[in-house]
């Protein structure tokens, strides 16, 4: 049975990009948690390095990601800065496959397309910029930036809990293109209380520990 983790970004003392009333931290989880479903109800195993408002250091992210058995990661995030769309960042070492049939996924779910991309350090020359994809061992990560929380298009639409399950629905969908279960996709449901039974017991785990944030960028 083919593992995923699943990584909301930021969390507990760190609510990543804001745009009051609006919290990266908390659309991340929430498509987080939809994702896993999607994915659970395709028959992956899936874990998620939070599944609660939690804090984690990049350190322990990465860690509960490496240890994880996984053989894929998504990391979710929203974006900020200017700019609008879905863009999927991959590690410099893959061939950006996953990343292209997510974001084709979710630019048929109505996300405008942004880009594909991958960087190198300039601090670690030869590997990855980005902590998640850097230090997250074999595991192949993507980070998912769903949108702009500062561009208005993009905040009032991830703002819409149904728009947000159908974003995490594409996402679902181009992870089992990408390991050719394209027929096998369902939707989570809008209910997600119940979920945690579903989880695997790495993250169970995790949502119980007393976690403390480092700040450190993900890009």
């Amino acid at each position: 049975m083919t593992k995923i983790i699943i990584d909301p970004g930021h969390g507990g003392r760190d609510p990543g990009a804001v745009w009051p009333p609006y919290r990266e931290k908390d659309w991340a989880l929430d498509i987080s948690l939809h994702l896993a479903e999607s994915l659970s109800n395709m028959g992956f195993l899936v874990s998620l390095t939070r599944e609660t408002d939690i804090t984690l250091t990049p350190q322990e992210r990465t860690m509960i990601v490496r240890e994880s058995g996984a053989a894929t990661c998504i990391s979710n995030h929203i974006n900020s800065g200017g700019g609008r769309g879905a863009e999927v960042i991959h590690s410099i070492f893959s061939n950006g496959k996953l990343a292209g049939h997510i974001l084709d996924e979710l630019v048929k779910a109505g996300q405008q397309r942004r880009r594909i991309y991958s960087r190198e350090s300039t601090t670690y020359p030869g590997r990855d910029h980005f902590f998640m994809n850097r230090d997250t061992g074999k595991v192949e990560t993507v980070i998912v930036e769903y949108g702009f929380i500062d561009h208005q298009v993009d905040r009032q639409a991830l703002a819409n809990p149904t728009y947000r399950r159908q974003l995490a629905l594409a996402t679902a969908k181009g992870v089992a293109t990408y390991f050719n279960r394209a027929g096998q996709v369902k939707e989570a449901s809008s209910n997600i209380s119940s979920f945690a039974s579903c989880l695997s017991p790495v993250t169970q785990k995790i949502s119980s520990s007393k976690l403390v944030k480092e700040q450190q960028e993900y890009y």
